[in-house]
């Protein structure tokens, strides 16, 4: 397990190709560079032009917008592999615009995942990212009688495809994801969200994440499959 570590927070190792994503100032007939970034990342299906053309290979590099509200999911089309990870990154260093970049959907009808796979991937880092949101009602929402529909949510759901492995997911912060409030017009059943869901997934590391207002802060489930190496 210390030999996985050590290769898993070092494993940027070999670098590709970086990508650009600005979802307020970009354009996805870009080319997704610093100066003429992408508005949606590669693998949103909402992704237009050469944003949706664009392929993601091991070793590549996709940096979100510090202080910009992404609004969209994004399917983990790709994998990378060993020493040359695929990195999903919301502005660690600082360089691309101010602080963390977020996925804030607003607890939109439709848009209850900010990230999902969709279908065993390896060797992936999802990095300094603020999902908030994501399913759920709005604070003033719901009035009038109850008990409502279970409305769920996920900053990022590794379930039902499972198998992924080597995964990284580091210094994010998820916070009002799912229906995390126990009120009077909600049943037991509606109380629901993960911040980050793992299924049949091995090598796994969740570290330097914050939680707020979830249901399940992080689910790890095993159906049928191989659970190992997982450490939070």
């Amino acid at each position: 397990m210390r030999i996985l570590l050590f290769i898993l927070l070092t494993m940027r190792i070999a670098s590709g190709a970086t990508y650009y994503v600005d979802f307020d100032g970009g354009s996805d007939l870009n080319a997704g560079t610093s100066g003429a970034p992408f508005k949606r990342c590669p693998g949103d299906d909402s992704a237009t032009g050469t944003a949706a053309a664009t392929t993601l290979t091991a070793g590549d590099t996709v940096i979100f917008k510090g202080g910009v509200n992404y609004i969209g999911m994004v399917d983990l089309d790709w994998s990378g592999s060993s020493g040359s990870p695929i990195v999903y990154d919301g502005n660690s260093a600082g360089t691309f615009g101010t602080g963390r970049a977020l996925f804030n959907p607003t607890n939109h009808p439709t848009i209850i995942r900010g990230m999902r796979t969709t279908g065993a991937r390896q060797w992936l880092v999802i990095t300094n990212i603020h999902f908030k949101e994501l399913g759920g009602y709005p604070d003033e929402d719901p009035a009038g009688a109850g008990p409502l529909a279970s409305k769920t949510g996920y900053g990022i759901d590794m379930e039902g495809t499972g198998g992924s492995s080597n995964l990284v997911v580091a210094a994010c912060l998820f916070e009002e994801i799912g229906e995390w409030r126990n009120k009077t017009n909600f049943n037991a059943n509606t109380v629901v969200g993960a911040g980050v869901a793992f299924e049949n997934c091995q090598n796994v590391i969740v570290r330097d994440c914050g939680f707020n207002r979830i249901t399940y802060p992080v689910g790890i489930k095993a159906d049928g499959g191989k659970t190992v190496n997982m450490m939070v």
